[in-house]
């Protein structure tokens, strides 16, 4: 016990948002409160935040991939909105966009689901056929929607 307030002296926590000092990891009480899923997603394609508020800076966060526990908090948060909207445990979890944020986020996202994670390039992936399988394709940002296939779903943090 001593040596954890040790620690919390030299290394205090600060929220990552608003850069108070906070007792919690990573986002102090106020700045959690500000986390509120998006309501307008689609189900297919699901946008876990609206980007601005502690969200962008969550997501400026898992995008510099330094800290494993941030990607975590994010995966966990897509992946409660993608079964929020009562969406199908998918097959398998894809992700296209090779950088190293999303891979974390497709492998984490897939440890949840206890699904196979799979990375295919974009190329290959517009031209697949997938047959009697759903797919959940990981992104970091919500892009433009190239793929019109009913069993792709698609998750963003923003």
């Amino acid at each position: 016990m001593k040596i954890k307030k040790i620690i919390d002296f030299i290394f205090p926590k600060f929220c990552l948002h608003c850069l108070k000092k906070s007792k919690k990891d990573f986002f102090c009480d106020e700045c959690l409160e500000h986390f509120v899923f998006l309501k307008n997603s689609q189900n297919k394609r699901v946008v876990t935040f609206e980007k601005i508020g502690p969200a962008n800076s969550l997501l400026i966060e898992v995008q510099k991939a330094k800290i494993k526990k941030i990607i975590e908090l994010a995966s966990s948060y897509m992946v409660v909105r993608y079964l929020q909207l009562e969406n199908p445990i998918p097959d398998m979890v894809i992700y296209y966009k090779n950088t190293l944020c999303v891979k974390i986020l497709a492998k984490k996202i897939g440890k949840i689901l206890k699904r196979k994670v799979v990375y295919i390039r974009k190329k290959s992936l517009e031209r697949k056929i997938f047959f009697n399988k759903t797919y959940l394709l990981v992104v970091d940002l919500t892009e433009e929607d190239f793929l019109k296939k009913e069993n792709v779903y698609t998750v963003s943090l923003v």
